[in-house]
């Protein structure tokens, strides 16, 4: 049967102060009036039941995602004891599925993704499991670039493989880092080179399969976990898994080096919501170029960002290219040229003891 296993453990940092330890990104109305979250569950409903909906994040926001989400069950929230990147969590979920359902067949999707509209996102989706059902792949999906993006990924597609409804099948022939300015001005110009969405589709036993022959270590603690039959027993061999295991992405630890991944040019629009400039290509900016959210005035600025989720108001006079945030007792303020490194703040109020009750 075919599932859909939604990572939903990521902080949110870049989109401080709105996003909190206790609220990340995730969670919040950010892209519409239904959570980040809540929208990536509706996403899949008409070709996966809620039942068969999983997601995998931290302890300590299992109970805020049970609460916030009320089309899941606690029974199909996996929580990881801490954060390990998407390679582990990935592992853990398909070891899990195949434990019931020796023919589970995965749609890994991020929770904090933009993506419209939904029936060409679900035709791709259906190419997609389509393709891992015949050919025992692993399959991703690329995006055409719409800019010069240095904080995204990218794939360099190779030979042509088939073309359906729901997009054109390609194999993978390298996957790219993020790249400086120039690369990335080079990879959008260059029709050869994809987006990576990071949203995958295949057997579990295939990507637990990639995972034995890359990651030799995780598979063998995916393996204790899985022969666990009390839960006490095997929450503490996922405990002793995730100590030992580094922080690992299934594109480092396995896409990069398995030679069954093909890649899906999606017809989609799609957003990984990154960071607080992504709210100019979800909101529509006024005449100068200002893009206000909640109760806020930019007299004379241009390109600005305002986002104020709290009353009161966020006013701006004679300034641009500035992101203004606000929630509660927490304001920032920041270069639009800076929205990626958020994060570095973030940490860095992390680091003084009086700053911590802030995030």
């Amino acid at each position: 049967m075919l599932y859909a296993v939604i990572l939903a453990g990521g902080k949110g940092e870049r989109f401080w102060p709105w996003s909190r330890a206790n609220r990340p990104k995730q969670l919040l109305p950010i892209t519409g009036a239904k959570t980040m979250l809540e929208e990536t569950v509706d996403r899949v409903l008409p070709l996966i039941p809620e039942d068969r909906i999983l997601v995998v994040t931290g302890k300590d926001l299992v109970k805020p995602i049970a609460k916030g989400c009320s089309q899941l069950k606690a029974r199909n929230i996996i929580a990881e004891p801490c954060s390990r990147n998407t390679a582990p969590a990935i592992g853990l979920a398909a070891i899990t599925l195949q434990a019931k359902d020796p023919q589970a067949m995965l749609v890994v999707l991020s929770a904090d993704h933009q993506i419209r509209p939904r029936d060409k996102f679900l035709a791709a989706l259906s190419t997609a499991v389509q393709c891992a059902q015949e050919e025992d792949c692993l399959v991703t999906f690329g995006i055409s670039p719409t800019r010069p993006e240095t904080g995204y990924g990218y794939i360099e597609v190779g030979e042509q493989l088939s073309a359906a409804v729901g997009g054109v099948v390609y194999r993978v022939k390298e996957f790219k880092e993020k790249p400086t300015r120039l690369m990335a001005q080079k990879f959008y110009l260059d029709k050869s080179y994809l987006w990576n969405s990071g949203m995958f589709v295949w057997k579990a036993d295939v990507v637990l399969r990639a995972i034995a022959a890359h990651m030799p270590d995780l598979s063998r603690g995916l393996k204790l976990v899985a022969s666990k039959k009390l839960k006490k027993d095997r929450d503490r061999a996922i405990e002793k898994l995730y100590r030992k295991t580094p922080s690992v992405s299934i594109d480092y630890g396995i896409m990069e080096k398995a030679d069954n991944v093909v890649v899906i040019k999606g017809g989609f629009i799609w957003d990984d919501v990154g960071t607080w400039t992504a709210m100019r290509r979800i909101h529509k900016p006024d005449q100068e170029g200002n893009v206000i959210i909640g109760h806020g005035l930019a007299k004379d600025s241009f390109e600005c960002i305002l986002a104020n989720e709290d009353g009161g108001v966020i006013a701006t006079l004679g300034v641009s290219d500035l992101i203004v945030a606000r929630k509660a007792n927490c304001v920032l303020v920041v270069h639009v040229s800076r929205a990626q490194d958020v994060r570095d703040l973030v940490e860095k109020l992390a680091e003084i003891p009086d700053m911590k009750l802030y995030l």
